[in-house]
Parts: structure tokens; C-alpha cells; sequence
């Protein structure tokens, strides 16, 4: 290999993550402008809608959980922290390392979605950064106070309660966080890790839809992505609201 090899490659990683973060900050912007047109702040409207529906979905992120980070890859530099604390040999640039396997891991997916286990395949780790993944995960999510309110007051009226969600993570990890932080009373919960496609495709709503035999005209779905949570659904009839 030519001496200059390993830093152009180096070169051209960087720039990669670089535009892909930036990329990513423009899609984030975008739909923070388009959600201010359809976000619905009323918690009242939104209760109002659910008197109206048998069946109710929630969205998980920035929904039903939140984490203590400002954005979810922030967790990948908690993980490089927590991790160097413990380890006489310290690794460094995780988060764009991270970032990075998971779009390979993407792409080599032949579903709509990938998952941890395969995320961290690409990754020149063991497994116990995996483990301290999941611990820190576990530890940035919290309740989404107001949203939980929702969630209870579906649960009271007696509907049957959904959760879906767009997420590497596995469904009975998930499950597990969601149990720990008081949301024990829905009946279904649906992971893209597990079923292979995703709500921003529409197909998760669509494989609901044939799992439950619900139909559209009966489901609301509450969640915070003006895409997943709130085109996809609309464009197959499914009344949506963005908080």
C-alpha cells in the first residue's frame, strides 16, 4: 500500500461523515419548519381526537421517550466516555465510526432496516462496547411527561393502544425501557429492527394494518416525524397528528 493511502482514506472518511452530518442538520431543519405548520401543541385537541378513535399508535422517540442528549448520536460520544474510563486502551472518534457503520450496515441490509447486532458486525470492537451502547441508551431515556398523559388517557378510555417505531434497537430492549418508565398497558409494540420495514416508507403501517386486520379509518397515530409520523400515514388514510 502507498504511504499516502491510509490518510487520503482517512481524508475522505471525514468529509463523508462531514456532509452526512450535514445533510442530516438540513433534513432536521426542514422538518422543524414543516412540523411548526401541522405540529398540534393543544393537549387537549389531541385528546379530543382520541375520544374519536379505537385505536391508538404512538410513536417512541421524542414521543412516548426522550433522551437527556440534544441529538441521538450524542449518546455514541457518552459511549466513548464512559468507555475510556474503563479501558486501559482509549478509542477515539467513535461517533463518526459509529455513524459510519451504521449507513454501511444500512446499505448492506436486505430489509428496510438493520440493527444493532449487525451495526456493530462493521465495527472493529467486542461486543462489551455493545453492552455499554445499551447501558447508556437505557439510561438517557425518560418519559415524555406530557405525551405519557396521552398514553393514559387512550389506556383509561379502554383503547387499544399501539406503539411503532423506526429503530435499530431491539424490540424487547425497547420493551423493557418502556415498561421501566410506566408505559405496561398497550397491547402491541412494533420495532422496524424486528419487522424489517419502516414507518418513513409506509410500510410499517402497512404491515400493521395486515397484522391487526385494523382498518385506517379506526387507527390515530401520535408521534413527532413529519414524515414517518405524520405523511406516511395521512397518505394511507390513517388520521395522524404531529406533536
Amino acid at each position: 500500500m502507498r504511504k499516502g493511502q491510509p490518510q487520503r482514506r482517512s481524508l475522505k472518511l471525514y468529509f463523508h461523515i462531514l456532509i452526512t452530518n450535514f445533510i442530516m442538520r438540513v433534513k432536521e431543519l426542514l422538518q422543524s419548519v414543516l412540523c411548526r405548520c401541522v405540529i398540534e401543541s393543544d393537549l387537549n385537541r389531541i385528546k379530543k381526537a382520541i375520544n374519536k378513535y379505537s385505536v391508538i399508535s404512538f410513536d417512541i422517540f421524542d414521543t412516548l421517550l426522550q433522551r437527556k442528549v440534544s441529538t441521538p448520536s450524542d449518546v455514541f460520544d457518552l459511549v466513548e466516555k464512559e468507555y475510556n474510563k474503563l479501558s486501559l486502551i482509549p478509542i477515539r472518534d467513535f461517533k463518526q465510526i459509529r455513524i459510519e457503520a451504521e449507513r454501511k450496515s444500512r446499505k448492506r441490509s436486505l430489509t428496510e432496516e438493520t440493527n444493532i447486532y449487525s451495526i456493530y458486525d462493521l465495527l472493529p470492537y467486542d461486543k462489551e462496547l455493545l453492552q455499554l451502547e445499551l447501558k447508556i441508551e437505557r439510561l438517557e431515556l425518560s418519559a415524555r411527561l406530557e405525551i405519557k398523559d396521552l398514553y393514559d388517557y387512550a389506556v383509561s378510555l379502554r383503547k387499544e393502544v399501539m406503539i411503532i417505531s423506526d429503530m435499530y434497537l431491539p424490540a424487547d430492549f425497547i420493551g423493557e425501557i418502556l415498561y421501566a418508565n410506566g408505559y405496561m398497558s398497550h397491547s402491541k409494540l412494533y420495532v422496524s429492527s424486528a419487522t424489517g420495514v419502516l414507518k418513513s416508507t409506509g410500510n410499517m403501517f402497512r404491515f400493521v394494518l395486515k397484522n391487526t386486520g385494523y382498518r385506517t379509518q379506526d387507527v390515530l397515530h401520535i408521534g413527532d416525524n413529519i414524515l414517518g409520523d405524520y405523511i406516511c400515514p395521512k397518505s394511507l388514510k390513517i388520521k395522524s397528528i404531529c406533536i
